[in-house]
């Protein structure tokens, strides 16, 4: 094991997943490694470790917002609070200053949290600022049931698991993807089995998430009052939805298809990640502009659908001519052969798309990039382009060589292990995961502190 001279590790709260954190903290604690936290909603301070608690800003603490303007506007484009319930960044000013100040404090060798909320996303400038690495571990789709760390508000992955697969694993592992046999694990979490109720749903779970809020955390909880006109305004979107598709043809109907899957919102997976296409109605607009006459587009919602079901969204499809609705009752698996193209920003499809042969294009970052670079969509003119080689017959699919290359790779930068909170899987913190997770923490560490 490594011999430390400084081995401070802080946790940035987030949520119900502070319980998974703490739960990991509990056995990082066993390797003399001292605990620190950032927590902004006060209703979530844990039980282990130095906790620094940030106080809810004042009405003199929001005019007095003098920092990097720029770091700001890219915050806000990430804050879920702004983006669909009309609220601020005021208090960035606040919480800038505070982490800034408690992350000099500490002098911690590693941060570790997710690239969520609006304060997140500010530990993960501060830290990049003060070149102190930021671990945001992460569940990824394939291989099923492992995850990778992701370094700040970014996909670089860091680290290598020594996960090594042979040829026969590899081909096994790209045939049960290209055919759909597995399904990454955020597509089971939406399907509730044997029709029971999901835990977020709960009353229970709900006043669990409103306590905060009476208690005046304000900035990553939205009203109560917001938030239920929120998802009755989501709810009319789909009921509507599902109307217009049985008025619609049917995508079989049409000569040539592309298909734009949409992406659950608010996630990082899109409004960080991807976020320089976090406009999803802009998307499916501009990709409408560029199609030939005899092509059409598709868009299929999300298998657990949010708040990127806007009314904007709606009307867009509905008026216009060659975009066509997919209904919620038709899988992936019912439909992914019968699609010409398909066209993504951050989603796990491109993966999909990349085993199996299809063609594809992609906005956002992805570990597909480097290979397949002529399939990164930069600017939406580039979609002309993808459709004149899918006509042509010149795109350009993966080698044999390159899937099995990739499969490697997904399996070399990952972890077996549940990276989630006991709510929506309470699983990942029975004793068998924690132990398991903190030691690819361990080993990580290992491995940085050598370099």
């Amino acid at each position: 094991m490594l011999n430390k001279t400084n081995n401070k590790l802080l946790f940035v709260e987030n949520r119900q997943k502070t319980i998974f954190w703490e739960e990991l903290a509990i056995e990082l604690l066993k390797q003399d490694y001292e605990v620190y936290w950032i927590v902004q909603n006060h209703n979530l301070e844990p039980k282990v470790g130095k906790v620094y608690k940030i106080s809810y800003p004042s009405h003199r603490d929001k005019i007095e917002n003098n920092y990097d303007s720029e770091i700001f506007d890219y915050i806000s484009s990430t804050d879920r609070m702004i983006n669909y319930f009309g609220y601020n960044n005021c208090h960035y000013g606040h919480y800038y200053k505070c982490i800034s100040n408690i992350i000099s404090d500490i002098k911690p060798d590693y941060i570790i949290g997710e690239s969520t909320l609006f304060h997140e996303i500010i530990s993960i400038a501060i830290a990049k600022s003060k070149n102190i690495t930021y671990l945001n571990p992460v569940s990824i789709a394939y291989p099923p049931n492992k995850f990778s760390f992701f370094k700040g508000g970014s996909i670089d992955t860091l680290g290598l698991s020594g996960d090594v697969l042979d040829l026969t694993q590899c081909s096994d592992l790209i045939k049960d993807i290209s055919t759909k046999a597995i399904i990454p694990s955020y597509i089971k979490k939406a399907i509730v089995a044997n029709g029971e109720r999901n835990v977020i749903d709960t009353f229970s779970y709900k006043l669990k998430t409103l306590i905060p809020y009476l208690l005046g955390e304000r900035y990553n909880t939205p009203s109560p009052v917001k938030k239920i006109l929120k998802n009755k305004q989501t709810n009319r979107i789909q009921k509507k939805w599902d109307k217009l598709c049985s008025e619609r043809k049917t995508f079989s109907e049409v000569e040539k298809t592309i298909l734009y899957p949409l992406q659950l919102q608010p996630e990082a997976n899109l409004d960080v990640y991807g976020n320089s296409f976090r406009d999803q109605t802009k998307i499916v607009y501009e990709i409408s502009r560029q199609l030939p006459e005899n092509w059409s587009l598709l868009v299929k919602p999300n298998p657990k659908s949010k708040y990127e079901m806007s009314s904007e969204l709606f009307e867009l499809i509905k008026s216009t001519k060659n975009i066509t609705p997919i209904g919620p009752s038709l899988t992936m698996s019912e439909i992914f052969s019968d699609i010409d193209i398909v066209i993504t920003v951050t989603g796990t499809i491109a993966q999909e798309c990349f085993f199996s042969d299809k063609p594809l294009g992609f906005f956002g970052p992805s570990v597909i990039e480097a290979f397949l670079p002529k399939s990164k969509l930069r600017i939406y003119s580039d979609i002309k382009s993808l459709i004149s080689k899918v006509e042509s017959g010149s795109y350009q699919f993966s080698s044999k060589n390159e899937k099995i290359e990739l499969v490697k790779l997904l399996a070399n930068t990952s972890y077996t292990g549940l990276i989630s909170d006991p709510f929506h899987d309470p699983d990942c913190i029975s004793n068998e995961n924690i132990k398991r997770v903190s030691q690819h923490f361990l080993n990580l560490f290992e491995t940085l502190e050598n370099k």
